[in-house]
């Protein structure tokens, strides 16, 4: 992960670095999360932000449906 700075921060930061890792990567949130955990040991994710980053991932399965489609798709 380069460029992009955590800080001290645990959860509101740790949810944006899950969901760019998702979409960067087209991982699954599990996923990019024991990669982001296993780089900052002191990052949490509580359950508000984890039903985020669940309606992230929803977003982005849905937005690649429609760009297969031939849909425009949104951001």
């Amino acid at each position: 992960m380069h460029g992009l700075k955590l800080q001290a921060g645990r959860t509101r930061s740790a949810t944006v670095a899950t969901c760019y890792l998702m979409k960067s990567r087209n991982w699954m949130s599990n996923v990019a999360w024991e990669f982001l955990r296993d780089k900052r040991h002191q990052v949490i994710l509580r359950n508000a932000h984890w039903r985020t980053v669940n309606e992230y991932r929803r977003f982005l399965d849905q937005n690649s449906v429609s760009s297969r489609s031939g849909s425009p798709s949104t951001l």
